[in-house]
């Protein structure tokens, strides 16, 4: 009698979460991560870049990625194009595949007998997990949905499916190879070699096709980003953030420790976990202990992995909740909620504006914000929550079966939080809902991306460097013409002349020879002086070329003078500081004068063509391009001169071709799969009903 309410009861909590999920994937994002899965879908659909071998999430999430941007592509052909409908694009194939994984997570319970509407509303309200999916945007809840979607196979005694799915999962994110020893074992338990060699055949041929894209990515091509995307708002360090190993921040050891020794702590380990599944006795290799080692893995790699983020702990959440189900064990879920906590406390206090950054593209006052926060701070919470997840290790491997569960008001709980959400995302958009960004951290047309140099040569007076152009590698002829070249000076100065006096450059005059052996531009120097007086700075050769330098004079604890200079001409220079004042460097009383600059491109060609106004025609692209830059250069300068490359074709119609395989895309990945299993458990339950009949 009461289960029919209870059945609408539970049909209004997914029908909420779903719209949780829609509402804060619209406004949500990631100002990295979701840039570049755009950008690579906009080639596909505007430019015909054929997408296998683009992204380095591997060859099944570069389709999935395609498949979901497709609706976005479809509404921009009705006029509806904006910063909204290009996150949820981003972000369909996520719901897809975190709704997915919630579903197998529910057979998987069912099929131990327990009730599997708990575990998935665990999971789809889980902080973490829904920060991962929808906020972060991360594309480690495709491999963890595979990893899931592959375990409830094994138990259904379909090791086919599961081999493929578990080779899809490796493909997509690498760190689920870690559990293919253990899995190998419980397979050579339950089935015998024979079926073990097959798995292990297919689960690896179905992991290789993913992960050699990612290989062809990095060392065909190269990997570049979007260069109108952010850099990225966690500044580099040798220790990551989530990690055990931050707390010697505090202590002054980051330098000390070189980076690739937490690459080492996090493989060890992984691999120390994975085979010592083998030191347990037969009887206990079974589904249950299966299912532990499959968390111990995750959490591994959401605690050790050396560039640890906050996403990675979506790795441990299905399999936690799933042990904590089987084992009536409401701790686990207490201790991944303290996780969580601890999670986006490390995200607040990375940067000024925090856990909000991730609203910054529809809302960009949010980086107006300024919550400054020590970094001994961060250092300690990233410190507590990677601990936090290693602690669940003794816990898995010391077993005990509790007497009752408190998942119900567990999920009730995480209701809470997903509300906050909605609410907060809602707020951060009503101050702007008139005027949504029409784009994410890009144009409409293709970004700006930078040329690889590759080699460089003397040419006579003349600089000649080689560039590998990836992107022009993927189109085709049609669309070179599309191009347009623009050379940038290194993004770093560099220092090209530096003497040191032991005494005060007293007032008077004070000359140096300096030789230039290439052109320079943007040229700085600064003086020192106590007190305000006439300094004068000045450079000639010996054509008699003067080169009077602009002052600026700053008022500090010094006066500081500061001068900008730029010379068309390699070769030796005079240089003459007249001052009526004593001059030091910064800081003491010795003289110190020092030139930084940037090596000028001059004149520059491609090939026989003299480029003018920085615009290159298309058919002198090519996938490698030598560039000479006219000198007179002597010597090589520090640094190759850069190139950047733009597509000025804008993104207003896309390719039919790209727009039909789009939607065959769209139809066979993101449709398809959940059809095919709403109709297989609808079957399934009518045939129930009919032997209960009967």
């Amino acid at each position: 009698m009461h289960e029919k309410p209870k059945q609408w009861l539970y049909l209004s909590a997914y029908s909420f979460v779903f719209t949780s999920y829609v509402v804060v994937g619209l406004v949500a994002a990631h100002p990295f991560d979701d840039v570049i899965y755009a950008v690579h879908a906009q080639y596909f659909y505007y430019m015909s870049v054929n997408p296998v071998f683009n992204l380095s999430m591997g060859l099944y999430y570069e389709l999935i990625n395609i498949g979901g941007y497709f609706v976005t592509v479809v509404l921009a052909l009705a006029g509806i194009s904006n910063v909204l409908t290009i996150q949820i694009g981003v972000k369909i194939p996520f719901i897809l595949f975190t709704f997915l994984a919630a579903y197998f997570l529910y057979r998987i319970i069912e099929h131990m007998g327990l009730d599997g509407r708990y575990a998935s509303l665990l999971l789809l309200t889980s902080p973490i997990y829904f920060f991962a999916s929808m906020i972060y945007g991360s594309a480690l809840v495709v491999s963890v949905f595979f990893s899931v979607a592959s375990i409830y196979f094994l138990f259904e005694r379909r090791t086919l499916f599961s081999a493929v799915l578990f080779g899809m999962s490796v493909g997509t994110y690498l760190y689920p190879v870690f559990s293919f020893p253990f899995l190998l074992r419980y397979l050579n338990k339950e089935y015998g070699r024979r079926i073990t060699a097959f798995y292990a055949f297919i689960a690896v041929l179905f992991a290789a096709i993913g992960q050699l894209t990612v290989l062809a990515v990095y060392y065909k091509t190269g990997y570049s980003i979007p260069s109108s995307a952010p850099t990225a708002y966690l500044p580099s360090n040798t220790i990551p953030y989530y990690s055990v190993f931050d707390i010697l921040n505090i202590f002054g050891f980051s330098d000390q420790i070189p980076g690739v020794t937490f690459s080492y702590v996090y493989y060890a380990s992984s691999f120390f976990a994975s085979f010592s599944y083998f030191l347990l006795k037969r009887e206990h290799v079974n589904r249950e202990s299966l299912v532990a080692f499959f968390l111990i893995q995750g959490v591994l790699f959401s605690a050790l992995n050396p560039y640890n983020l906050p996403s990675y702990m979506a790795a441990m959440i299905p399999f936690g909740i799933i042990l904590a189900m089987v084992d009536r064990r409401w701790i686990f879920i207490g201790m991944m909620w303290i996780s969580s906590f601890l999670s986006f406390m490390v995200m607040q206090t990375i940067s000024s504006v925090g856990f909000l950054i991730y609203f910054s593209d529809v809302n960009l006052r949010i980086f107006d914000l300024n919550s400054n926060f020590p970094g001994w701070l961060n250092s300690i919470v990233g410190f507590l929550y990677s601990l936090s997840l290693l602690a669940f290790i003794p816990m898995v491997l010391r077993p005990k079966v509790g007497k009752s569960h408190r998942f119900a008001k567990s999920v009730l709980s995480q209701f809470s939080v997903i509300s906050v959400l909605v609410v907060v995302a809602i707020l951060i958009l009503i101050p702007v809902v008139n005027s949504v960004p029409g784009n994410m951290y890009y144009s409409d047309q293709m970004n700006t991306f930078q040329a690889q140099p590759l080699s460089e040569s003397l040419l006579g007076n003349s600089l000649v460097v080689e560039y590998s152009v990836p992107v022009v590698g993927f189109l085709s002829e049609n669309y070179l013409n599309n191009f347009i070249g623009y050379f940038e000076i290194p993004s770093t100065q560099y220092v090209i002349y530096n003497t040191s006096k032991t005494t005060t450059l007293s007032a008077g005059l004070f000359r140096e020879n300096i030789t230039f052996n290439y052109p320079i531009q943007n040229g700085r120097m600064e003086l020192f002086g106590k007190e305000k007086g006439s300094v004068n700075v000045s450079l000639s050769n010996k054509t008699a070329k003067i080169y009077q330098i602009s002052t600026i004079v700053a008022s500090k604890e010094y006066e500081i003078y500061r001068y900008a200079f730029n010379t068309t001409l390699s070769g030796s220079y005079t240089m003459d500081v007249n001052s009526n004042i004593s001059l030091y460097s910064q800081g003491n009383d010795t003289l110190s004068i020092f030139f930084s600059a940037y090596p000028a491109t001059g004149k520059v060609k491609v090939g026989s063509y003299v480029i003018s106004g920085n615009y290159v025609p298309g058919n002198l692209l090519k996938s490698k391009l030598a560039l000479t830059f006219l000198g007179p250069f002597k010597e090589f300068p520090p640094y190759e001169p850069s190139f950047l490359v733009y597509l000025a074709k804008n993104f207003v119609v896309p390719a039919k071709s790209a727009l039909f395989e789009g939607g065959v895309t769209f139809v066979s990945l993101i449709l398809i799969p959940p059809s095919v299993i709403f109709y297989y458990n609808v079957k399934k339950r009518t045939r129930r009903r009919t032997s209960v009949i009967k």
